[in-house]
């Protein structure tokens, strides 16, 4: 990599790993529930937009990984805290889930997705800090 912070890899690389199992698992291992007699269930739409939210997390991780400009790198990790967050929020708050808390979409997808969200927010937040302190360094 063109990094030469093995810090700042490693950071990126286990918020890139984090957020691919975030977009895959909300779309297969640990996604939402099968529909009802042909139905489709509130949660898929809550399934979705975690898997496009892991999805981008993971894409501005790998960005990262060749930014040299530290400013850039602070905008990228302010902006993956941003989709963290909504990760966080999007199960149960901003997309409804099934009624019945027994439901796969509350009784694994939602927590799985809060956990995972939760520790790619406070990965964003590592790489922030370290990213600001980096700047004072060259400044």
């Amino acid at each position: 990599f063109p990094m030469s912070n093995k810090k700042h890899n490693l950071i990126v690389i286990f918020q890139i790993i984090l957020a691919l199992v975030l977009a895959i698992g909300a779309s297969s291992f640990f996604g939402p529930c099968r529909g009802m007699e042909g139905k489709v269930p509130p949660c898929k739409d809550a399934s979705q937009t975690i898997t496009y939210l892991g999805a981008c997390i993971a894409i501005l991780g790998a960005v990262a990984l060749y930014l040299r400009n530290w400013k850039a790198r602070i905008a990228l990790s302010v902006v993956s805290l941003a989709l963290s967050v909504v990760a966080l929020l999007t199960p149960g708050t901003l997309h409804k889930l099934c009624m019945m808390e027994t439901m796969r979409c509350n009784t694994v997808m939602k927590p799985a997705t809060m956990i995972l969200s939760a520790v790619l927010a406070l990965l964003a937040v590592a790489e922030l800090i370290r990213s600001i302190q980096e700047g004072r360094k060259v400044k």
